[in-house]
């Protein structure tokens, strides 16, 4: 990783690779597995893209229905016009290959195949404690997770949380208020601050961190996320 995306980057990041993986991450029957399982059998997005159907389903994971979504994907027009709608809320977005991925994250089990980010992420993030917990904490709690995370962002830590209220607010805002860097993991687009009153908080984190998403750009806000 480098200390953020530079002009240059977003300009190469937007070729025909990029566009052919926003294609396979736009078809809804396929997850980050499958994804990675085609990338595998055929070697690029753009490969995959052009296979036939019994070629697809060859793949394991792949099946009829999965294979029909494929040929079906998503046009070019359609993958540049949501690439157009991240840069549209001052984002850039990240395949699993590019150099600012996060390295750690490659290592779960399933990690997402393109990554939605507005802000900075930083080789400082290896470094990074995650602060979670209930929305509906009690004031003590919420003294003591804003003060933890304050120490932590102060000894160089990434403060990672989800923005949620509660808890997660109060890790993030722990860590700004310490000087230090956060990173907020959303589950809906970044089209839409969730919760509302966050709003300010997220333009806080942007400028000290980041704010990132598997998701994209117009996503609903859903509880299963």
């Amino acid at each position: 990783m480098t200390d953020g995306p530079t002009q240059q980057t977003q300009v190469d990041e937007t070729g025909n690779r990029l566009t052919a993986m926003m294609r396979l991450s736009l078809v809804g029957e396929l997850g980050p597995t499958n994804i990675r399982r085609l990338l595998e059998r055929f070697d690029s997005p753009e490969a995959a893209l052009a296979a036939r159907r019994g070629e697809l389903m060859s793949v394991e994971g792949i099946g009829s229905v999965t294979a029909q979504a494929i040929l079906n994907a998503p046009s070019e027009d359609e993958a540049r016009a949501e690439l157009a709608r991240t840069e549209a809320v001052g984002a850039h977005v990240l395949t699993s290959a590019h150099p600012q991925y996060p390295e750690v994250l490659k290592t779960i089990y399933d990690p997402p195949v393109m990554l939605y980010v507005k802000g900075e992420l930083l080789e400082r993030d290896a470094l990074a404690v995650a602060v979670v917990g209930t929305r509906r904490a009690s004031f003590y709690a919420l003294k003591q997770a804003r003060s933890f995370a304050s120490a932590l962002a102060g000894m160089g830590f990434t403060i990672v949380s989800g923005m949620a209220r509660g808890i997660d607010s109060a890790a993030h805002e722990g860590a700004l208020d310490a000087g230090g860097w956060t990173i907020a993991v959303w589950g809906s687009g970044l089209a839409t601050v969730y919760p509302e009153e966050n709003a300010e908080l997220a333009l806080r984190i942007v400028e000290n961190g980041a704010v990132l998403t598997e998701f994209p750009v117009n996503y609903p806000v859903l509880a299963q996320n």
